[in-house]
């Protein structure tokens, strides 16, 4: 009787997994129906998986908007069509955890050979500026950090506004981040493939240039925005005193590489009598928070208080990640599997998915460090000053990191208002829509920052800086004014007022 049980296991079953239909239809067009069915699905999901969400809109307002894209579909709508509108209804959430996947990288494009505006962009200044071309692109006049004025006779602000509304943001200020990075993808998404680009642009010596450019595959020859991720760059200045520590991103992926490097930087921080340890976290999108909490604990000698966080794990939240791997594995809908398996057969009992839900009343669990309870530093921490450099571009773990010094005094924070929000929503449960397929994240927690409250901004510098200078001048920059006004250290109590 095992014998037979262990065939249909392990021979049976995957033969039908092989063979099934994916869990989503995925289909290219979809009639109204259809349409309506993902659009009523999503929002199901919406208020069972999101602790509040209509902290940015309120419901009534919501539900008008989603009834009048009811009444505006057609017949038939394509998927590459109907992907902008869940986009936008998204969006109006104001949490940028809460978003359509369909453009948050280049893989799609990639894999695809989806031929794009050939320039990888970013925000600075005000301006939308060069960070890269496509490898199959030679400009004649356009350079690294020139700045982009028009794009075949529309001026780039004019496209920036064109796409604000599909935008998963916190802030304004991170959504004007977030939009030069994906022009390329939302042109395709609105006016399809153009073979020709009139490019004009501005160089860092004032002059305004013409440049045409053939749509090319968005396989960057300069990484666009996260150059050096995945890679932990330090650099000493000063006869060793000063430390300059850069950390692109939190992303767990890259765990193994960032303790390595961690591990290293704190031997020469000691070895070298180091006294003031500059983090960069300009650009730093987030990932897992606990990488930066670990790196203050290493770094400062007096406990920390982290935040709250007030997690809605519900049966839905729990049904979407065994959907999620249900799809990626190719199982078909029809053995229901999602009504009867647990999460951690897929992602581990151990995994910070898994929650008994046989011990939880209700649907939520508030995580919650109560006050006077603090994480203690690690063992022989280096002790020296700390300085934070944060941008627009800073968000969620990151921002959660600089929260934490922030709120801690546990160092000076220069730079400009973080792009994330200080309490901000994360913890994201997947959502692929029936019919379409298309994949969306929901926010399931609500993360307060240590001081306690959530006034809507992100955290303020105590020192305003102009981030887009050259690390070693921004490093001088900081330098002076630790040596001009912070002689002794700066443990966020200081009211000394700054010139």
């Amino acid at each position: 009787m095992l014998r037979i049980f262990n065939y249909v296991v392990y021979v049976i079953f995957p033969v039908f997994f092989a063979c099934g239909c994916s869990y989503t239809k995925d289909l290219a067009v979809l009639n109204k129906k259809q349409a309506i069915a993902d659009i009523d699905y999503l929002v199901k999901n919406l208020e069972a998986v999101h602790p509040e969400p209509y902290h940015s809109i309120g419901k009534e307002a919501f539900s008008t908007h989603v009834q009048q894209i009811k009444a505006n579909l057609g017949n038939k709508i394509s998927r590459k069509e109907f992907a902008p509108l869940i986009a936008e209804t998204l969006a109006l959430i104001g949490d940028d955890h809460t978003r359509c996947n369909l453009f948050y990288n280049y893989n799609f494009f990639i894999r695809d050979k989806i031929k794009l505006l050939p320039l990888a962009l970013n925000y600075k200044n005000n301006h939308v500026i060069v960070e890269g071309w496509a490898k199959t692109v030679e400009p004649v006049r356009l350079q690294y950090g020139d700045i982009v004025l028009s794009i075949n006779g529309k001026p780039v602000t004019e496209w920036l506004k064109r796409y604000y509304k599909y935008v998963s943001a916190e802030t304004m200020e991170q959504k004007n981040w977030q939009i030069p990075y994906f022009l390329p993808a939302y042109i395709w998404m609105t006016d399809g493939i153009v073979e020709q680009f009139e490019i004009t642009g501005k160089n860092v010596q004032g002059q305004t240039y013409q440049e045409s450019l053939s749509a090319a595959v968005p396989e960057f020859s300069v990484p666009p925005r996260n150059a050096g991720w995945g890679e932990f760059p330090y650099q000493f200045y000063y006869e060793d005193r000063v430390c300059h520590y850069k950390i692109p991103s939190f992303d767990d992926s890259l765990r193994d590489n960032y303790f390595k490097m961690v591990d290293t930087l704190l031997v020469q921080l000691k070895g070298k009598k180091t006294t003031v340890l500059i983090v960069d976290l300009r650009q730093n999108g987030g990932g897992n928070g606990e990488l930066g909490q670990d790196l203050l604990q290493r770094v400062v000698s007096k406990p920390l208080q982290t935040g709250c966080k007030k997690w809605r794990y519900s049966r839905t939240y729990e049904r979407n990640w065994i959907i999620a791997a249900l799809k990626q594995k190719n199982i078909p809908p029809w053995l229901l599997l999602d009504r009867w398996l647990r999460v951690h057969w897929f992602y581990g009992k151990y995994h910070h998915l898994y929650v008994d839900m046989s011990k939880l009343e209700g649907e939520w669990i508030n995580y919650c460090i109560e006050k006077g309870s603090l994480t203690y530093p690690k063992d022989d921490p280096w002790n020296g000053m700390l300085v934070l450099i944060v941008d627009h571009g800073t968000a969620s773990a990151a921002v959660d990191t600089t929260a934490i010094v922030k709120d801690n005094g546990l160092g000076l924070i220069v730079g400009e208002e973080t792009g994330g929000r200080a309490s901000f929503y994360s913890e994201i449960c997947p959502v692929y829509l029936p019919n379409s397929g298309i994949g969306c994240v929901i926010s399931s927690a609500h993360f307060i920052r240590p001081a306690g409250y959530d006034d809507g901004h992100g955290v303020l510098p105590d020192v305003p800086m102009d981030v887009t200078l050259e690390d070693d001048v921004l490093v001088q920059e900081i330098y002076h004014l630790i040596d001009q006004h912070f002689p002794c250290g700066y443990n966020g109590q200081s009211e000394r007022k700054l010139e």
